[in-house]
């Protein structure tokens, strides 16, 4: 079973954790752009060249090329660089390289289009002109969509996707690399907040820095950490925030270093959060968390953190001061959040239902 895993610019490590643990007979090539994430994968990686590996990071830049293309997520040659493959296995309806995936499978030259689908809006992505038209040939040639929530599902539905396509699948994290650890009894009486993401307005960090510099005139002690890159890192720097970068390898030792996992996502009329993949790693990492209740957050979630109302500084203040006066309350939802992620995020079980779904699209009953 020969499987393309298509994703340009947003090959990532942070997704492909998911295909790891996939049986022997299943040989993944993975298709990036020449400027998507590095990483070290267990399986081969071709780069394409893509105009968005020139204007990702200018959105004028990329809005024109966007238009001038339909989607500048265009891997060149991709077509036939998929002569021979069983399945490629692309992500959402819009970008230009699931339209190529389908354009390989109209030539002959791969048997049968898997798409991941992250996007929970329905008839998103559609004011660039030609969008539309190839967000519909997706829903009706694409052989099966996995969706990576039920919000990704009714998006689908909704836009006229046959139910029987689609099926829900909740990416992976590796639980024994994101895994607790056990606090040093002589640890200092600091009380660490955790933002991992970008660092961008929609993920709510100014929302969080402002509850941050609330707190600490009650709670000296209380210490913020942001891991990530983006837009606002400057601006947040300059303000005093603590600001790091780390690889995606030496993320487990930032969540195992923090007491609490904050994602105070917002909601704008184009977005909401999609599935927010640092929630299964801090469940996996057993912290005690405070999220959003907005987009896919309360599903991923469920019962094993606290939901706070979105953009609401006071209601995220009184979470966070919870969990600073009960080490108690901290200690329950850890051990929520970690048998949560074993439960419904691990890897491992997620590689074998996905290599389950190539096998039925190969050979359906």
């Amino acid at each position: 079973m020969k499987i393309a895993l298509v994703r340009g610019k947003h090959l990532n490590p942070f997704e492909m954790q998911s295909y790891y643990a996939m049986p022997r007979d299943a040989h993944l090539t993975a298709f990036g752009s020449r400027t998507s994430m590095h990483a070290h994968y267990p399986f081969t990686v071709r780069r394409l060249w893509s105009p968005a590996d020139i204007t990702f990071s200018n959105r004028y830049a990329m809005g024109i090329l966007n238009r001038i293309l339909v989607d500048a997520h265009y891997l060149w040659g991709l077509e036939e660089k998929l002569r021979g493959f069983d399945i490629a296995h692309t992500a959402d309806t819009y970008y230009g390289f699931t339209w190529q995936c389908l354009q390989a499978k109209r030539k002959g030259y791969v048997k049968k289009v898997v798409a991941t689908v992250w996007e929970n809006i329905p008839f998103s992505n559609e004011g660039i002109g030609g969008r539309r038209e190839r967000k519909q040939l997706a829903l009706q040639e694409v052989d099966m969509f996995l969706a990576v929530s039920h919000g990704a599902k009714e998006a689908l539905l909704k836009e006229g996707c046959d139910r029987k396509k689609i099926t829900v699948v909740y990416p992976g994290v590796d639980v024994n690399r994101f895994k607790p650890h056990t606090r040093a009894a002589n640890k200092p009486a600091f009380f660490d907040l955790l933002y991992v993401g970008r660092l961008v307005r929609e993920k709510g960090i100014w929302i969080l820095f402002q509850a941050y510099s609330r707190l600490r005139k009650k709670y000296p002690n209380l210490k913020l950490q942001f891991c990530g890159q983006g837009r606002e890192e400057h601006k947040l720097k300059t303000l005093g925030a603590t600001v790091m970068s780390s690889s995606y390898d030496d993320l487990p030792q930032v969540y195992r270093a923090a007491d609490c996992c904050v994602v105070p996502s917002l909601e704008t009329p184009t977005w909401r959060e999609q599935f927010g993949m640092v929630l299964p790693e801090a469940m996996a990492s057993g912290l005690s968390i405070i999220a959003s209740n907005t987009g896919s957050i309360p599903e991923v979630l469920g019962n094993a953190g606290l939901l706070v109302k979105p953009a609401s500084v006071n209601t995220l203040c009184s979470a966070i001061e919870q969990y600073i006066k009960s080490s108690s309350l901290r200690k329950e939802y850890g051990a929520k959040a970690r048998a949560r992620a074993k439960n419904l995020f691990n890897a491992q079980r997620v590689s074998k239902k996905i290599y389950g779904i190539y096998q039925s699209v190969l050979s359906p009953p």
